[in-house]
């Protein structure tokens, strides 16, 4: 059976000109991977969409370009997901999980560039 799909591609500006967003759209929804850019150019985050929803690794960049976010969605209904936080520099600053919505559920682990734990918990 062929399904005839409708794509349109939606793009935003600043007042500048300059490209804000591109966002692809088939049957009406979002479908596809979303861009979204700084003024200057610098890609600002990537949101992979199926069928309206958010799906796979979405990721939030610096102005510097260097990844400061990527989310991973484990479900369709976008409530469960793992963020994990960059430092500028590309170190790992914090991993979360969220379930039901509710934000910093379970473990938190929690990184920072100059202290180190131990397999004990301690910090060394």
């Amino acid at each position: 059976m062929f399904t005839q799909k409708r794509v349109k591609i939606a793009k935003g500006y600043y007042t500048s000109g300059a490209l804000r967003r591109k966002t692809p759209y088939v049957n009406g929804k979002r479908h596809g991977i979303e861009k979204q850019y700084y003024e200057s150019g610098i890609l600002v985050s990537e949101i992979p969409f199926n069928r309206g929803n958010k799906c796979g690794i979405s990721r939030d960049y610096y102005k510097s370009g260097a990844l400061e976010n990527e989310f991973s969605y484990l479900n369709s209904e976008n409530y469960d997901f793992v963020i994990m936080r960059y430092y500028e520099s590309g170190i790992l600053a914090k991993k979360t999980l969220h379930m039901d919505g509710n934000e910093y559920v379970g473990d938190t682990f929690l990184y920072d560039k100059n202290i180190f734990f131990n397999k004990d918990g301690t910090i060394s």
